[in-house]
C-alpha cells in the first residue's frame, strides 16, 4: 500500500508539474490550479513517505516518537513558511518600506502569521493549566 501511494502522489505530482510548465510557456500565463494540485499531491507523496498512508496517522494511533516528530516539523515548518511569506512579500513588492505595499491581503496574512503560533500555544497552554 504504500508504495502504492508513494508512485501514484509522485505520478500526479510530476505531471501537474509538468503541466503547468508546459502551459505557462505556452501561453505565457502561470496555471493556478496546476500548480495547486502538484502541491496537493507533494503533501500526499510527504505523507506516504513518512507515516505509509497519504492520510497521515492521527495523533491516536502515534508512538512518543511519531508524536515528538510532529511536534518539532510543526515548529520548524512555522518558521519556514514565515521565512516564505517574507521572502515572497519583499520579491512581489520589491520595496523594503512596510507603507510602500500595494499587496494588503499578502501583507495581511504575513502579519497574521507572525502572531497565530504564539497565541495558539496560549490557548493550548491555558486549556492544561
Amino acid at each position: 500500500m504504500k508504495k502504492i501511494a508513494v508512485y501514484g502522489s509522485a505520478i500526479v505530482c510530476i505531471l501537474s508539474v509538468g503541466f503547468a510548465v508546459v502551459e505557462g510557456l505556452k501561453t505565457g500565463q502561470v496555471q493556478g490550479g496546476a500548480i495547486f494540485l502538484g502541491c496537493v499531491a507533494l503533501m500526499y507523496l510527504f505523507n506516504s513517505l513518512v507515516w505509509g498512508t497519504p492520510e497521515g496517522k492521527s495523533e491516536a494511533d502515534k508512538d512518543e516518537r511519531e508524536k515528538h516528530i510532529t511536534l518539532v516539523s510543526s515548529k520548524i515548518s512555522y518558521f519556514v513558511l514565515l521565512g516564505v511569506m517574507l521572502i515572497v512579500l519583499i520579491a512581489t513588492e520589491g520595496v523594503a518600506e512596510l507603507n510602500d505595499v500595494k499587496n494588503i491581503p499578502l501583507l495581511i496574512v504575513m502579519c497574521a502569521a507572525l502572531f497565530i503560533f504564539p497565541a495558539t500555544q496560549l490557548i493550548v497552554a491555558k486549556r492544561y493549566q
